[in-house]
């Protein structure tokens, strides 16, 4: 049973018409919620109220200890309804809220998170706020009642007000110095690359990976740039390829443990959220879309510089993952699952029985006695050493209490050393363990499932597109491009409106809503740029170019540089702000600057450049300050420091020569490169609109060829497959002529 089925002998308050599971979630509160709306704020305007605005998401653990806790309590929601206006707010909908009056709260306590809950004024300007507060007193823990009192009292006290306002004041005044960004740019400076590097360098973690003291977080933006930093430095010469090795070093450790721990499901495939200890065992359990599209990308990219298969194993399973549980029939990807779900019951009935609450991770955690259940004591015996169970629970920490004699599983052996401590063959260990592991599948599957938040968010769907077409490209599998197109042409469709010229940022149920965010419309194009570079139909680049000069005109700042994360909007009193970190998400801005840097290369079209290079040099002054503040935006500025190119295929693909030859432009890793396909006259005629050289390069109808172009002149051609492959790993143009 839900919390909402709980709940309804509630009447449904204003959440019941919405679409997103986590305000649904809240629909039969006694909390008298309103999403965010005009007709709320208008509300809090007229009734002279402070605003209460609750904002999370619906896979968020203390989102639901919270609700649970106070805004099911008929005593603590009737004060709420009797001096607030409370609104509801999914922070996936609209992350530009969730950005502003995070940096609000991080401002007041210091440290900020969800459930976010923000006290405003009628004019939307935040004066007190914090995340989860119980319900009622604790020993130096202020109540949620407590809160909410005090509050009341002072609003309507007059001198206090005067107190409030002048605080909001001077806190909305700082949220948007902070939010609008540096006014001043300032040209690409290579010697920022270094600097980025030296201050990850300092941060790793040599015993297990990551950058950060516990919890850790995958943070596949940094694996991205120690990838690029490496391929980067490998040209330089010896000192260059010495800090380049480092960097791939860090990295591929890190991913390493990451599989390796708890972190990842090593029976279902994909990532958890983050890691409460610095080892990486014990996961915060919730999985989210965008999360596991990066970390394919980072797992495919570790394998085709290492060729190690390790790396391509766990970046298929991530993508069986997707595949299997994350995916909508029709196209496109759900955003995520929860960290919580109901105990279960074992076959013997002897499981989980003494709650009816969800608890975290109990989809994914075991007892000794259940795996000894499903596969016999001998097999037990032998994954039980793999993967670190132990008969007492293996959780190094437990602060909640949650996993008292369960054990999370991660990988405590090698094979090799599984092999010598059973004393049987190496490959004898990997088929015992891949049997073990598909029948403790079967067996969780047959558990209380985690809620899934199955609305489509088009950034994310744009990054897992991309994660599905570029390992189409290195892993040849058709299933692969097949994912990738279908959930392009499903954004197209459903949350493209092109009578409008606009694109959406949600779809739910048959229903598109939410004007998209910038991050909205250049993840997609990217994923539209990676899945030309799959299939080579020039109508993705068509598509993508069409969005670009939408995403120019909505969002960049053409005083300033850089792009605003959020559209104009006529109904709402909000900042316009700009985020320029790259976090768990890529930034808005990295990701237009690489889109549109990406676009120029196949179109020439300068509007791109220029908003791309305005907008790396609208964040140069604060990556001197902080210089991994945006490592995507580094990946960006190759643009601009010379180090992008054009691999242009001219031939019927699919002629096996022109199929060998695309082979090796996609296995190889390079940043930098562009790779288009001209495959007939018509083909010719249309490129030849974009790219003036084009017309020039010959179309033989027996011999394929393939030409290394920089700066708008091409190489003589490239006959083999293996000169290209040469060529690529050396990165150094052959002989040249100009066409």
């Amino acid at each position: 049973m839900t919390e909402m089925q709980q709940n309804k002998e509630n009447q449904p308050n204003h959440l019941i018409h919405e679409k997103s599971p986590y305000l649904l979630q809240h629909a039969y509160n006694p909390v008298d919620w309103y999403p965010w709306s005009p007709e709320a704020l208008m509300r809090a305007k007229t009734e002279d109220r402070p605003i209460l605005l609750s904002i999370g998401y619906s896979t968020c653990h203390w989102c639901h200890v919270m609700e649970r806790e106070s805004f099911s309590d008929s005593e603590i929601a009737h004060l709420m309804n009797n001096h607030f206006v409370c609104i509801k707010l999914d922070r996936e909908e609209r992350p530009d809220l969730d950005q502003i009056y995070i940096t609000a709260v991080s401002a007041i306590r210091g440290s900020a998170g969800w459930p976010l809950n923000v006290f405003l004024t009628p004019d939307l300007k935040p004066f007190y706020g914090g995340t989860y507060f119980p319900p009622k007193r604790r020993p130096g823990i202020t109540s949620w009642q407590d809160i909410l009192e005090l509050l009341a009292k002072a609003w309507k006290d007059p001198s206090q007000r005067k107190k409030i306002l002048n605080s909001a004041d001077e806190l909305d005044t700082l949220i948007r110095k902070h939010l609008v960004g540096d006014k001043t740019t300032s040209p690409m400076e290579a010697h920022l690359l270094e600097e980025a590097y030296q201050a990850l360098e300092k941060r790793y973690d040599p015993a297990w990976g990551g950058f950060s003291p516990a919890p850790k977080f995958p943070s596949p933006p940094i694996q991205a740039f120690l990838f690029y930093f490496f391929n980067r430095a490998s040209q330089k010469g010896s000192g260059g390829s010495q800090e380049g090795q480092q960097a791939l070093d860090m990295a591929l450790h890190t991913l390493k443990s990451m599989a390796e721990g708890g972190i990842y499901d090593s029976l279902g495939g994909g990532f958890h959220r983050y890691a409460t200890d610095s080892r990486w065992r014990i996961p915060h359990f919730e999985k989210m879309l965008y999360d596991n599209a990066q970390l394919v990308l980072n797992y495919l990219t570790a394998f085709q510089i290492t060729q190690n298969s390790f790396f391509k194993k766990i970046a298929e399973e991530t993508l069986a993952w997707v595949d299997r549980e994350m995916t909508y029939p029709k196209g496109g990807f759900y955003s995520a699952q929860d960290a919580d779900s109901l105990p279960h019951t074992t076959k013997n009935g002897k499981g989980s029985t003494e709650s009816v609450e969800k608890r975290e991770g109990a989809f994914y955690v075991w007892t000794l006695p259940e795996i000894v259940e499903v596969l016999g004591e001998k097999e037990a015996a032998l994954f039980s050493y793999h993967y670190g169970v132990l008969p007492a629970g293996n959780a190094l920490e437990d602060p909640h209490g949650e996993f008292f004699g369960k054990n999370i599983l991660f990988q405590a052996h090698t094979p090799k050393e599984t092999s010598q401590r059973f004393q049987i063959p190496e490959e004898s260990v990997t088929v015992i363990l891949d049997a073990a592991r598909n029948r403790l599948l079967e067996e969780r599957d047959r558990r209380p499932r985690p809620h899934l938040d199955d609305k489509i968010i088009t950034a994310w769907n744009g990054l897992m597109i991309s994660a599905w077409a570029l390992s189409y490209q290195v892993f040849k599998k058709a299933s692969y491009l097949s994912r990738a197109k279908e959930a392009a042409e499903f954004i197209w469709k459903y949350l493209y409106d092109e009578k409008e010229k606009r694109l959406f940022r949600i779809w739910r149920e048959g229903e598109r809503k939410i004007p998209g965010m910038a991050e909205d419309y250049a993840a997609y194009i990217q994923g539209l740029l990676d899945t030309y570079e799959a299939d080579f139909d020039i109508q993705w680049l068509h598509r993508a170019s069409t969005l670009a000069q939408i995403l120019i005109d909505i969002f960049f700042d053409r005083e300033h540089g850089g792009f605003f994360m959020n559209p104009v909007s006529e109904q709402e009193r909000t900042t316009r702000i700009k985020e320029i970190h790259d976090g768990v998400i890529p930034s808005a801005a990295s990701t237009a600057a690489l889109a549109l840097f990406r676009l120029y290369r196949f179109t020439q079209n300068n509007a791109f450049l220029e908003a791309a290079e305005a907008t790396v040099q609208s964040v140069v002054p604060t990556m001197r300050q902080s210089p991994i503040a945006a490592p995507l935006m580094l990946m960006a500025a190759e643009y601009l420091l010379g180090g992008s190119f054009q691999v242009i295929v001219a031939g019927n693909p699919k002629d096996p020569v022109t199929l060998r030859m695309l082979e090796v432009a996609h296995a190889l890793y390079h940043p930098g490169k562009t790779l288009i396909v001209i495959d007939s006259q018509t083909s010719r005629m249309q490129w030849a609109k974009w790219l003036p050289f084009i017309p020039n390069i010959p179309l033989e109808d027996e011999k394929p060829m393939v030409y290394f172009c920089k700066d708008q002149t091409c190489s003589l051609p490239i006959e083999t497959p293996e000169a290209l492959r040469n060529i690529l790993n050396s990165h150094k143009e052959p002989g040249s002529s100009e066409p």
